[in-house]
């Protein structure tokens, strides 16, 4: 079973000029993102990050510039109200204490992400953090069984509205049938009688009854 939070999100809508909003429930996946641990080259430091999916993990290494171009290319534009871990005069620093300072800020701001729903269902998210490769095939066989399910849903449901249609109008082909034997029947007894008693009438059964 995938590890989930169901969370209710409102969609705003507008529609000549009015505002139409709705409530809206989504499986949204329990994602865990920590920094466990780094690595120094004389160029750079390599942040080992911890990406906890929904049956199994796996670390990826960023760079904390990569952090940054992120944060100021995606989630800055959705306009959420985080903050991104903070630059530093020293932008390349290799002292254990700054490394293990930076690494809490950055789980800090790793764990506000997870909390949004906008993000985490995000292509842009899922490709940073390399979360795609955490699914393993049986997950993507129950995602395709539940949309193979929708689709059935929703053929089933058309079919019924078809069939309806169908016996609603047989209905009224029948209704009318109906209709216009009554009105022939009519007209012959109309007929019968306005012709009874005149020379050369013949006396037709059925007919003037």
């Amino acid at each position: 079973m995938e590890d989930v939070r169901r969370r209710k999100m409102s969609l705003v809508d507008k529609d000549n000029g009015k505002v139409k909003v709705t409530n809206k429930y989504l499986d949204i996946p329990d994602y865990q993102i920590l920094v466990v641990g780094s690595e120094s080259s004389s160029d750079c430091v390599l942040y080992h990050i911890q990406v906890v999916g929904t049956q199994q993990s796996m670390t990826i290494k960023k760079r904390f510039r990569e952090v940054r171009e992120f944060h100021e290319h995606f989630v800055a534009l959705l306009n959420l109200g985080i903050e991104p871990p903070p630059r530093h005069f020293l932008s390349f620093n290799q002292d254990a204490n700054f490394i293990e300072k930076r690494k809490k800020e950055m789980n800090v701001y790793f764990h506000k992400l997870t909390k949004f729903p906008t993000l985490v269902l995000d292509d842009r998210f899922l490709q940073f953090f390399q979360i795609r490769e955490l699914e393993t095939e049986e997950m993507l066989r129950n995602r395709e069984i539940k949309e193979l399910k929708k689709v059935l849903i929703r053929n089933e449901k058309a079919n019924k509205a078809l069939s309806a249609q169908k016996d609603t109008s047989k209905q009224r082909r029948t209704t009318g049938d109906i209709g216009v034997t009554q009105r022939t029947i009519r007209t012959k007894s109309e007929t019968g009688r306005m012709y009874q008693g005149q020379p050369g009438h013949l006396n037709v059964p059925g007919w003037g009854m």
